[in-house]
């Protein structure tokens, strides 16, 4: 399971002919977070950007989109990323920068891909993206549109299972759109779908990147007891040491709840291991593992094959499990063990 995050969202707008377009960066954006600008336009796009890479172009109709990708440095939050000038015409423009945080930063796109639509309709093919082989990532999707009728789209809503991280719309006639969505959970598989709209055009750009997540992996070990009545461990007054050891002759026995906290978390979880559980000469046995933030159980998984062998157990969290974490309280984060058996 990858790290990936989405950190921010962005969106821009402009209606003026040949006027410089710019977005700042957000102040929260850190060195290795994975930047992609979506640019919706009326008017082809007017060049390049310096330090940023080209990932798709194209044109669907009447309406033009680029999606341009950076990997931030020490400096880049707060400053301004300006788009070049666009020669003559209705220079209307759309624009929305997205910040991905725990992104390779060797190789962030893994894959992309775009469709173009000139068929007038409410429905919008996405783009056929092909994943690598054995891929594990986030999935992003675009959508860019000239919206020509007099009573313009209100609701724009992606392929399922994603979800809209936000929308620009330039004003007046013949506005244009910037739409971006993102799949908020690691996926394997990927399916074109289609984006739907509620007013008919025939000016469409979508598109699709896969994010591959950073490599880099971290252990933290239990670090404080916060629930211990009925255990005692094999040496010492504390129980989280024996947990957080290596050594295989280190263990606790007990009946009832048992809770550790942890320290040195640097961000979201991606899962909850616990190395060695057995017991012995029972019948029936049922043991509840938590991950908790304070009092609010994050997640739950049950095991009704414990027995006398030591066994560990390595427990992923979902996308929705990860989202539920407060990135500000990980101090708050703990494993709570209770085994029910006869």
């Amino acid at each position: 399971m990858t790290s990936i995050a989405l950190r921010s969202h962005t969106p821009q707008t402009y209606t003026l002919v040949s006027q410089a377009k710019s977005i700042t960066i957000p102040a929260g954006t850190t060195a290795g977070d994975l930047m992609l600008l979506h640019y919706v336009g009326s008017v082809e796009f007017g060049g390049t950007i310096s330090g940023w890479t080209k990932v798709q172009e194209g044109q669907g109709g009447s309406v033009f989109a680029t999606l341009y990708s950076r990997t931030a440095i020490a400096g880049d939050a707060t400053s301004t990323v300006t788009v070049p000038a666009t020669g003559a015409g209705n220079a209307k423009t759309s624009m929305i920068l997205d910040v991905y945080s725990g992104v390779s930063s060797s190789s962030p796109i893994a894959a992309s891909a775009m469709a173009l639509e000139t068929a007038s309709g409410t429905t919008h093919s996405g783009a056929a993206l092909t994943l690598p082989g054995s891929f594990v990532g986030w999935v992003v999707r675009f959508l860019g549109l000239k919206d020509t009728s007099t009573a313009p789209s209100t609701t724009y809503t992606p392929p399922s299972g994603y979800v809209v991280d936000d929308r620009a719309l330039s004003a007046g006639t013949s506005q244009t759109v910037s739409v971006t969505a993102d799949s908020s959970a690691d996926v394997t598989t990927y399916s074109a779908g289609s984006w739907t709209v509620d007013s008919a055009t025939a000016n469409a750009v979508t598109m699709a990147v896969a994010l591959a997540g950073a490599t880099t992996t971290s252990l933290v070990r239990p670090s404080t007891d916060v629930l211990t009545a009925g255990w005692t461990p094999a040496t010492g007054t504390a129980i989280y040491p024996m947990l957080a050891s290596n050594d295989p002759t280190a263990y606790a026995v007990g009946s009832g709840a048992l809770e550790v906290g942890f320290t040195g978390l640097t961000g979201v979880p991606t899962a909850f291991n616990v190395s060695k559980v057995d017991v012995g000469g029972v019948v029936n046995d049922s043991t509840l593992f938590e991950l908790r933030q304070g009092s609010t159980v994050i997640a739950s998984r049950t095991s009704t094959t414990i027995d006398s062998t030591v066994t560990g157990y390595r427990f992923l969290l979902t996308g929705a499990e990860r989202a539920a974490i407060n990135a500000s309280t990980l101090g708050d984060i703990r494993v709570r063990i209770t085994p029910s058996v006869s």
